[in-house]
């Protein structure tokens, strides 16, 4: 059988059944037999904090660009006024970028890390590792915030802004 007629023939089966109806109806039911139909699944003991682990990094996650900016922004400041930045000025430049990028890496680092929890594991298991990982984003989301924070200050106060 050449591909050409292989391909027809696949076509054809695909056309006969999803074109004809059982017979017995108008075709309606046919037609709720192919729509998804939505599982019914229990809630987990542990989704209320699973939720708040993921509201956490919901809220801070979009501010990863801000703090992309305020780094670009740091350096375009030093750029723009350097002959009257100081090196007192250049090292709070680069501590403040660092800051920002310690913030960036750990919100990555943390995504990377974090494991779904799964129905199959024990109830307390699931709510030991979720109250771990709800302290260790929001570290996270202090460490970014204080990056974002500061570096905003830093550029106000110096007129960047």
């Amino acid at each position: 059988m050449t591909y050409k007629n292989l391909m027809l023939l696949c076509l054809s089966i695909f056309a006969l059944v999803n074109l004809s109806s059982c017979g017995e109806c108008d075709g309606e039911c046919c037609k709720k037999l192919a729509q998804p139909t939505e599982l019914k699944v229990a809630p987990q003991p542990w989704q209320p904090l699973y939720d708040d682990v993921m509201r956490v990094h919901d809220e801070v996650m979009p501010e990863m660009g801000k703090m992309k900016k305020l780094a670009s922004d740091l350096d375009r400041y030093a750029l723009k006024y350097s002959e009257k930045v100081d090196d007192a000025q250049k090292a709070e430049i680069e501590s403040l970028k660092k800051q920002l990028k310690k913030g960036e890496t750990a919100m990555w680092d943390w995504m990377h890390d974090f494991k779904q929890p799964v129905k199959e594991q024990e109830v307390e298991e699931v709510e030991q590792y979720l109250l771990k990982e709800l302290d260790a984003i929001s570290d996270v989301s202090e460490l970014m915030k204080s990056g974002i924070k500061d570096a905003q200050s830093f550029l106000q106060t110096n007129g960047y802004y």
